[in-house]
């Protein structure tokens, strides 16, 4: 998956066969016994755009797919890769009338929803929350607006994409079904709730807002959390009640992202 759209004339015609690509290895082996460091070859990337399968192609790439998997193998193998670094997976906005989408413009704390592989929602270890075919209608709308292989956040991110509608749907049948172990989902929210609630409440004055910058808000929704007194205490209470199913489904986002990263994280360290 491209972040833009690079022409290249790069070729590599066939791969090596069993004894060059032994060669190979025991020569990038060599140089790393030359390195002061210890031989660290670190291979950087933006997760949305690694490689993703047709098939399963919602728009970006995902740590935890297949298809990333074998991505990874393969520059091991050709590259030398011994560490993987990504680039920051806080939330990624909308940036300017040509929708550039910005992943250094999110908090340190919070994860972005496009951390969250839907595929992995449909499986058993996931407890099934996304049907097959919600899942294929994110792949379908992706492969009715992809450009030119372009990372498509359009389809990923933000309230009016195909991905968060199945999220939602995603978040109601956990919610819902008591047969849920919602433990870890519990925890999360407890151990995190210093910044996890603050979030929530600023997602939903986001959405109150219209999506507006927060400088455009009325002063006691830009001040929310500095001059705490009882009227920001009371304004803080009525959001939290008429917003309580919004600020739900943003804490269970964030939940989902963090388990989906530790989840990828734990994979490439098996390889």
């Amino acid at each position: 998956m491209r972040i833009g759209n690079v022409k290249s004339n790069i070729a590599f015609k066939r791969a090596l066969n069993p004894d060059e690509l032994k060669e190979y290895g025991r020569v990038l082996r060599q140089a790393r016994e030359h390195i002061s460091d210890g031989g660290k070859s670190i291979f950087i990337v933006h997760e949305p755009c690694l490689p993703q399968a047709a098939a399963t192609d919602t728009g970006i790439g995902h740590l935890t797919s297949k298809s990333s998997g074998e991505f990874f193998d393969f520059i091991k193998n050709y590259m030398g890769i011994n560490t993987v670094e990504v680039l920051p997976p806080g939330e990624i906005q909308l940036k300017g009338q040509k929708g550039f989408y910005n992943s250094y413009n999110g908090s340190a704390l919070s994860l972005g929803s496009q951390g969250i592989d839907l595929e992995l929602l449909t499986k058993p270890e996931f407890n099934g929350i996304l049907p097959e075919h919600d899942f294929q209608k994110v792949v379908s709308a992706n492969a009715a607006t992809q450009k030119a292989g372009l990372a498509n956040f359009e389809n990923v991110v933000g309230k009016s994409s195909a991905q968060e509608d199945a999220l939602q749907k995603a978040y109601l049948n956990f919610i819902k079904n008591d047969s849920i172990d919602k433990t870890a989902y519990e925890k999360f929210k407890m151990q995190n709730s210093e910044w996890l609630e603050r979030k929530a409440i600023y997602a939903a004055l986001k959405e109150k807002n219209g999506g507006t910058s927060w400088t455009e808000w009325p002063e006691i929704e830009k001040n929310l959390f500095v001059s705490q007194n009882g009227k920001t205490q009371d304004h803080i209470a009525m959001l939290k009640s008429k917003y309580s199913g919004e600020m739900e489904f943003y804490k269970f986002k964030q939940f989902m992202a963090e388990e989906h990263l530790k989840l990828g994280r734990t994979r490439l360290n098996q390889k």
